[in-house]
């Protein structure tokens, strides 16, 4: 039965609605509706009470609302269904399984009794791994590509080299026994990237002599410190 009621236009905040009715998380319904966050938080925030100003948009939610048998997402397997697939084949440690993904080992705990959730990169992972293993079985899959030439033994060695390598390459050479992958250390949000304009104003600051430099590096320290008080204030 659909949800939008006919009296009305499509507002705002029916995307965020069919969003929960599809139970996706809002990195799929991004994808499924062809929208960026920046619109989706105009839509669902600032205008969810307006209709919506794609028009093309308002008929694919009523189109989906009338019709929610057709889905464009796939539907995603559970890490239970994955591991017992895997298991069918080889034998596996639990937390090995989720390493393989590239969580800790001790996400297998919460994943394997339901009581875990995973991240959109884990969901598509196992979607995956599950298509490969199912299509290397002779099972139903969903994919349209097929996965020939290999049998489920040798895909799950080649996932859990794939997994080892990279975790080596990351600086974990035996990511079993570390139980846990690297912690990648991010850029320094304080260091200025390398760019073009970067460039552009070094150099013009140079022309303009030290004087300019001294001041524009004020200015900057200036703005990261009310930055930060700002953001301890919203913090207390």
């Amino acid at each position: 039965m659909a949800f939008i009621p006919t009296n009305r236009p499509v507002l705002g905040k029916d995307l965020d609605a069919m969003r929960q009715s599809f139970g996706i998380t809002t990195t799929d319904a991004l994808f499924l509706f062809g929208l960026s966050i920046t619109r989706w938080m105009y839509a669902v925030r600032r205008d969810a009470e307006l209709p919506l100003a794609d028009t093309s948009l308002a008929l694919l939610l009523r189109f989906m609302d009338q019709n929610p048998d057709l889905f464009l997402l796939p539907k995603f397997p559970t890490p239970p269904d994955v591991f017992d697939s895997i298991k069918e084949h080889v034998q596996m440690h639990p937390r090995h399984f989720s390493l393989i993904m590239g969580a800790e080992s001790t996400a297998s705990n919460r994943w394997l009794s339901g009581s875990g959730r995973q991240s959109p990169s884990v969901m598509r992972l196992l979607w995956y791994v599950n298509e490969a293993l199912n299509q290397a079985s002779g099972k139903p899959s969903q994919a349209n590509q097929s996965a020939e030439g290999l049998d489920p033994e040798e895909l799950i060695e080649r996932l859990i080299e794939t997994a080892k390598l990279e975790a080596t390459l990351r600086g974990t050479p035996d990511l079993f026994k570390a139980g846990r992958w690297p912690v990648i250390k991010q850029r320094d949000r304080d260091v200025p990237r390398d760019t073009k304009r970067s460039r552009s104003i070094a150099a013009k600051l140079a022309a303009e002599g030290p004087e300019a430099a001294v001041i524009a590096k004020a200015k900057t320290t200036s703005k990261a410190a009310a930055k930060s008080t700002s953001k301890a204030k919203a913090k207390a």
